[in-house]
């Protein structure tokens, strides 16, 4: 079991969470000068041993999340109206936004580049992803830097961490499974994780890559994820009996 690492009362920056990570602050200084390719992995926070970030009373005097979707798009929409939703968010039309099915859960997916979401956030990969069977938005990624802009600098993609969180952290979330910071000791950070009063998802998951002596460091990768159903998604699997 991984043991998560928390950050007392979630005010710690990624900056300073980092130097006290894996990165010393030589590290960290050759590694804003540094880009390469870095492949993302996404953690729904199985196998971490999870910390409260917030204490009760604070959490209380918030109002609660509500985590529908993003921006214009709902879930539980149909293809048709995700594809009306982007249109109204951000002017694309059907002819730009890439459908693709996964080859294994089968759901359908809708990825359109969209730049700037936040201020120099740089070019960010937005993925409306609809269910196997029910073919209905279930989850919203959105990832920032390596493989998708391999201009933005590192220190934006820690800024727009470190905002998001701010952001997220303002409003109340369930007590239990709030994680702000936790570190997977693999890698990756947890910067923000929550749940709304209907088990609904917030994730924000940065790389913080390791490398050996003498090689360059690769660039961060940032995802923020919206997830109607994290303990059940809709995808597909092969039933006990079928083979």
């Amino acid at each position: 079991m991984i043991a998560a690492s928390l950050i007392a009362g979630g005010n710690e920056t990624l900056s300073h969470f980092l130097e006290k990570t894996s990165m010393s602050r030589n590290f960290l200084n050759k590694f804003f000068r540094y880009s390469a390719p870095v492949l993302l992995c996404f953690v729904l926070g199985g196998g971490i041993v999870e910390a409260q970030s917030d204490s009760s009373a604070s959490q209380s005097a918030k109002a609660w999340a509500v985590v529908d979707g993003f921006r214009s798009a709902s879930f539980g929409m149909n293809e048709k109206d995700v594809l009306k939703a982007i249109s109204k968010d951000f002017g694309i039309g059907k002819k730009n936004i890439e459908r693709l099915v996964h080859p294994t859960e089968k759901t359908t997916n809708l990825s359109v580049a969209v730049s700037n979401l936040l201020p120099e956030s740089g070019q960010a990969q937005v993925i409306y992803s609809l269910g196997y069977q029910s073919k209905r938005l279930m989850n919203v990624n959105i990832l920032w830097g390596q493989p998708f802009d391999d201009t933005v600098k590192p220190q934006s993609l820690l800024d727009t961490a470190n905002a998001l969180s701010s952001f997220f952290s303002r409003q109340r979330f369930d007590p239990d499974g709030l994680l702000i910071n936790a570190d997977l000791k693999n890698g990756n950070i947890i910067v923000f994780r929550g749940k709304d009063q209907k088990g609904r998802m917030v994730l924000i998951h940065l790389t913080n890559p390791t490398i050996k002596e003498g090689e360059a460091p690769p660039n961060l990768t940032l995802r923020l994820s919206y997830i109607a159903d994290p303990s059940a998604p809709d995808i597909f699997h092969i039933k006990k009996g079928d083979f």
